[in-house]
C-alpha cells in the first residue's frame, strides 16, 4: 500500500511541476478526440435512421395476373414466416387503382377511359426495425422475385444502393479519423512523459541509488500516461456534449430527415464508456513507448 501510494504521490508531483505541458497536451489530444468524436455522433444518428428507415419502408410484392386465392393465401402466409418481416398486408386490383385515383386527385379523369383495371395485385411488406435488413434487402428482394406467382418486387433500389454507399463511406471515414487520432494521442502522450522522464533525470538516478526497481520508477509514468488519455476523452466528450446543447436545435431544423425520428442523438452509454477506456489505452500505449526509449533502454 505504501509503494502505492509513493506512486500516486510521484505522480501529482510531476502534474504540479509541469502543469503547463501538461494542460497544453490534454487540450490538444482533446480536440483530436472531439474531431473523432463528431463522426461517432454522425454516425450513432445514420444507424438510428437506419432503424427508423427500415421500419417506414415498404417491399411492394407485386402479383401475377390469374394468381386464385388458395396460392394467395399460401404466399402470404410463407411472407409472414419471413424472419425479416414485420407484417405483411393484400392490396388488391381495385384497391389500388383507388390509391391512384387518390393520389392523381384532379387528373383522375384521365383513368375513366381504360375500360379494364391495368394495376397488378399485391403485397405490402413492412420489415423489422433493424439496420441489418438493409444490408439484407437486395438478397431477400432477389428470392422473393424467384416465388411462384410473383410477378415484380420493388423496393425502391436505387434509394437503398445510394444510401448504403453513404453509409459505407461514412464508416470507412470514421476509421481513417479514428486511426489518425490514434496515432496523434500515443506520439502526443508519449512526447510529454519523455519530456518529464528527461526533466526529473537525475531524480530518477537518486531513486536507483536508494534501491528503486525500475518498475517502481517507471509506474507514474505509467500512470500518467493513462490519466492523460482518459482526461482527454472525458474533456472532448463535455465538448460535444455542449455541441448538441447548444447547436442540436439549429442542427436538427437544417437536416430534418435525419433526425425526424426522435431528435438528435448522443452517443450511447456504452459507446461513451469506451471512448474513454480507449483514451485512457493510448495515453497508456504512448507512456509505454517514452519509458522503453527513455528509461528502459538507459536502465538495462
Amino acid at each position: 500500500m505504501s509503494r502505492l501510494w509513493l506512486c500516486v504521490d510521484e505522480l501529482g508531483r510531476h502534474l504540479r511541476e509541469h502543469r503547463g505541458a501538461v494542460a497544453l497536451a490534454v487540450m490538444t489530444m482533446a480536440l483530436a478526440f472531439f474531431l473523432l468524436g463528431l463522426f461517432l455522433l454522425v454516425l450513432v444518428n445514420v444507424q438510428a435512421m437506419t432503424g427508423a428507415v427500415t421500419e417506414d419502408l415498404k417491399i411492394r410484392v407485386y402479383l401475377q395476373d390469374g394468381v386464385d386465392p388458395a396460392q394467395r393465401e399460401t404466399l402470404q402466409a410463407r411472407l409472414e414466416r419471413e424472419p425479416m418481416v414485420a407484417a405483411v398486408s393484400y392490396v388488391s386490383k381495385d384497391e389500388a387503382l383507388s390509391r391512384l385515383r387518390e393520389q392523381l386527385k384532379d387528373q383522375a379523369v384521365l383513368l375513366e377511359g381504360l375500360g379494364m383495371n391495368p394495376l397488378p395485385a399485391a403485397y405490402e411488406i413492412r420489415l423489422r426495425q433493424d439496420p441489418a435488413a438493409l444490408a439484407e434487402l437486395p438478397v431477400f428482394a432477389g428470392r422473393l422475385q424467384g416465388w411462384p406467382g410473383v410477378e415484380h418486387v420493388q423496393y425502391g433500389q436505387e434509394w437503398m444502393e445510394r444510401f448504403r454507399i453513404i453509409l459505407t463511406f461514412l464508416r470507412a471515414l470514421g476509421l481513417g479519423v479514428g486511426a489518425l487520432v490514434s496515432v496523434a494521442v500515443v506520439a502526443i502522450v508519449a512526447g510529454v512523459i519523455r519530456f518529464l522522464i528527461d526533466a526529473r533525470r537525475d531524480d530518477i538516478e537518486v531513486f536507483k541509488v536508494v534501491g528503486a526497481s525500475p518498475m517502481m520508477i517507471a509506474v507514474p509514468y505509467l500512470l500518467e500516461g493513462l490519466l492523460l488519455g482518459a482526461v482527454s476523452a472525458a474533456v472532448a466528450i463535455g465538448l460535444l456534449v455542449g455541441v448538441v446543447e447548444g447547436f442540436g436545435p439549429t442542427l436538427e431544423a437544417m437536416s430534418g430527415f435525419l433526425f425526424s425520428r426522435g431528435g438528435l442523438r448522443f452517443m450511447p452509454v456504452e459507446v461513451i464508456i469506451s471512448f474513454l477506456v480507449g483514451g485512457a489505452v493510448l495515453g497508456g500505449v504512448g507512456s509505454l513507448i517514452s519509458l522503453r526509449r527513455s528509461f528502459w533502454s538507459v536502465s538495462m
